[in-house]
């Protein structure tokens, strides 16, 4: 009998510590979906995902990350996802940014952010949720290791197909991030920021890419705190490339 798998693509970046030294080990997925090669296995199809699912996160782990992040943790299959990776990571911190959607921050929506939230259970404590209940992006404080905090932004407000994209500083993103990065500066902390949409997308061209001025702003912000971001991690479009970004004396950050 031949049978046709559907194919999980998972996209994942573990850098070691021979990569940063001084951070240690973290596992990266950029994103989770399938691609139905054959309808005939549509049955199967729940089975295939779990079962490949598994098997990748299960040999991810014999690399020993410290923390895991996930930059598009949404969409139809995102309770198996999320059930499979907290069976597999069980004592491990792991950092969710969601996907870009078009919900905009008002009361209306706090249910989406709220639900969601209870899939992540203790993937947030108090403090995240205070900011993820209301707009989607939060931060936290590693214990390993101790200096580095993650900030994790909701960039579907910087996306075109966002009716929030047209204010200067939707949910107040910008006004948090920079208050963010200010005090982490002064507590000398390195800060990676996670995020699923990514400011540009090189030749690929839709509604999930950043608009003119949030590309813009995104940028300043990073060579102004360059001293303080040691990593920007985003996943959502399929193109293999990096985008490098340099500070304003050139050098890249």
């Amino acid at each position: 009998m031949r049978i046709l798998l559907t194919i999980l693509v998972l996209y994942s970046i573990l850098w070691t510590c021979t990569s940063l030294q001084e951070t240690g080990s973290f596992l990266h997925i950029t994103d989770v979906f399938w691609r139905r090669r054959n309808d005939s296995c549509a049955k199967n199809l729940d089975e295939c995902v779990k079962h490949s699912l598994n098997r990748l996160l299960q040999k991810s782990k014999e690399y020993h990350p410290s923390f895991v992040m996930w930059s598009c943790a949404g969409g139809r299959r995102a309770p198996t996802v999320i059930k499979l990776m907290k069976e597999v990571f069980k004592d491990m911190m792991i950092l969710p940014a969601l996907p870009p959607v078009k919900l905009p921050a008002s009361k209306k929506n706090l249910a989406y952010y709220r639900n969601i939230s209870n899939y992540f259970g203790n993937w947030l404590d108090n403090e995240a949720r205070k900011t993820f209940w209301k707009t989607g992006y939060y931060t936290r404080f590693l214990k390993t290791p101790k200096d580095l905090q993650v900030i994790v932004l909701n960039t579907a407000f910087f996306c075109s197909f966002h009716v929030l994209s047209e204010l200067d500083d939707p949910a107040g993103q910008w006004t948090w991030l920079v208050l963010e990065l200010m005090k982490a500066k002064r507590m000398n902390k390195k800060v990676y920021l996670l995020m699923s949409a990514t400011p540009d997308a090189f030749n690929i061209s839709n509604d999930r890419t950043f608009v003119a001025k949030h590309y813009d702003r995104y940028i300043n912000v990073v060579q102004t705190f360059s001293d303080v971001i040691k990593g920007q991690f985003g996943g959502y479009e399929d193109a293999e490339k990096f985008h490098l970004i340099t500070d304003k004396a050139g050098n890249n950050v």
